[in-house]
């Protein structure tokens, strides 16, 4: 029995990795290379060759109105790094869009959001999205430091689950491996708040996740993810009550 109940548990366990794993961020060389040549205008301050990348979807009114956005903002550097955040692709009416989103840091310590649009059926840009997140990210420069002290949180947890996990195994019980999976059960919230607004989500999953703490530069936002082990504690408090007579009378006899 107990070895039927080890292998229900890793096979939960290995389908929560696969279908709970890190997405894949795909490198976009295309995009990539639109973001170096709009970034080398802004820093030249060449205003038509920059709106001659994206004349054909936008007017030079609406182009000038981010173009001075973007320069406020690097009109002092003379060099940066880029970094791909994140990439998405969606559909609409049988026309691909992709999203690539690069954090820009300069020379003189700025820090911006530039996301990158292009569409199948356009060649080179398609839309721009720009954003100074620079005092976003020197007021959550902080947020790392918590994320250690919210790992050790973390892992208290995890080790009481697994103890939780041990001690239904021991026992003997009706339903045991119902009772096994569920001192594996994390309940949490998810709540993000920020300049887009307020989100709050509830999760519950089989798994060892972990509370913690992060920026999102790109929507100005601070999200938090908090698990706690609401099926090990569950079973903390009642396992005497679901423990089989036999074994009561075991254990008097011990003691």
């Amino acid at each position: 029995m107990k070895r039927k109940v080890i292998l229900l548990i890793c096979f939960i366990f290995t389908l929560s990795f696969i279908f709970g794993g890190c997405a894949v961020i795909e490198d976009s060389e295309e995009s990539h290379a639109l973001c170096e040549e709009m970034l080398g205008y802004i820093i030249q301050n060449d205003f038509e060759a920059a709106y001659g990348m994206i004349s054909h979807v936008a007017s030079e009114e609406d182009f000038a109105y981010v173009w001075n956005e973007m320069r406020n903002v690097m009109q002092n550097s003379k060099s940066y790094e880029i970094q791909q955040k994140n990439w998405y692709k969606s559909w609409n009416n049988g026309v691909t869009t992709t999203q690539t989103l690069f954090e820009v840091i300069t020379d003189d310590g700025k820090v911006c959001q530039f996301s990158i649009y292009t569409m199948d059926q356009i060649d080179g840009l398609a839309r721009i999205h720009f954003l100074d997140s620079t005092e976003f990210v020197r007021k959550t420069a902080f947020l790392p430091t918590l994320n250690i002290f919210l790992a050790i949180f973390s892992l208290a947890c995890i080790a009481f689950s697994i103890w939780m996990l041990v001690d239904c195994l021991k026992r003997r019980l009706k339903y045991k491996a119902l009772w096994a999976i569920l001192t594996l059960a994390h309940a949490g919230i998810s709540v993000q708040a920020g300049a887009t607004g307020f989100d709050f989500n509830f999760k519950f999953m089989l798994a060892f996740p972990f509370t913690r703490v992060s920026a999102i530069p790109s929507a100005l936002a601070v999200a938090v993810t908090a698990f706690i082990p609401l099926g090990a504690i569950i079973y903390c408090f009642i396992r005497k009550r679901l423990t089989l007579p036999k074994e009561i009378k075991e254990e008097e006899s011990a003691s």
